[in-house]
């Protein structure tokens, strides 16, 4: 048995994760259209990320 997809809920928000797409609805809105990020958008959106916390000239606390 394989997991197909994983699903969550915040306070305002509903997650799906799954088949290489993550998908994030608001909270009560599951009739719209959600937003949708490939896997590869999510791993160069991870990779910036990490690029710039390893980075002491602009690695600032907010």
């Amino acid at each position: 048995m394989t997991i197909q997809s994983i699903d969550f809920h915040t306070d305002k928000y509903r997650v799906r994760i799954g088949e290489g797409v993550f998908l994030i609805w608001k909270r009560g809105g599951y009739e719209e259209k959600p937003i949708e990020f490939k896997a590869t958008e999510i791993s160069r959106m991870l990779r910036v990320a990490s690029e710039q916390l390893d980075d002491p000239i602009n690695n600032y606390e907010v």
